[in-house]
């Protein structure tokens, strides 16, 4: 009689989307996403993107890339280091001040630095000079673009995020899928120079 129950249930938690519930090792229930749903879908975002944690995370990840653009247009010994960090203050300066002018607008208040994570990036490579700095600061940009272009995409496809910033999210979107192009580009670049030329 128990197994009939627990397939009934099973049945219907199946009928009801394929929503699937486990268990965490501290017997809690967690939300196991189905591999063919999109972020964005009512039951594709878990939690769902709000207006606020996309806000907070994009000032924060903005804020970090003008710093470190600062850091290398100081620091790189590479012309195309310099130029890269170069374009990071400009590009993400300019995303900045539009995503200020939303969020004042929205309601939203966001961060004034740009937190523990970042702060540490920014730490590491101030520490460190020449080929070393451009190797780090390369790859920095490549780990950050992936994740600002994940949460960017999420963003303008979730519905839980307001209108104004899913529309901010879809045009900012393409320039940052550059800047993670020719990241990438840039970290085979100075990785191979550094092959090169053997300390």
């Amino acid at each position: 009689m128990k197994l009939r129950k627990v397939a009934v249930i099973a049945a219907a938690a199946t009928m009801m989307g394929g929503v699937a519930w486990a268990g965490d090792t501290a017997g809690n229930r967690t939300y196991d996403e189905p591999p063919n749903r999109k972020s964005g879908d009512v039951l594709g975002d878990a939690p769902a993107l709000s207006s606020e944690t996309f806000a907070t995370k994009a000032a924060q990840g903005g804020m970090a890339e003008v710093e470190l653009g600062k850091l290398g247009a100081k620091k790189a010994q590479s012309a195309e280091v310099k130029q890269f960090a170069q374009r990071m203050i400009t590009d993400h300066n300019k995303a900045n001040s539009q995503l200020e002018a939303l969020a004042s607008k929205e309601g939203v208040d966001l961060p004034k630095d740009v937190g523990a994570e970042h702060k540490a990036a920014i730490d590491r490579l101030e520490g460190l000079s020449g080929d070393e700095f451009d190797r780090a600061f390369a790859a920095q940009m490549v780990a950050d673009h992936e994740k600002t272009v994940k949460l960017f995409r999420d963003a303008s496809q979730a519905s839980s995020v307001d209108e104004d910033l899913r529309q901010f999210a879809k045009k900012t979107l393409p320039t940052l899928e550059h800047h993670k192009q020719e990241a990438d580009e840039l970290n085979s670049k100075v990785r191979g120079t550094a092959a090169d030329n053997p300390q």
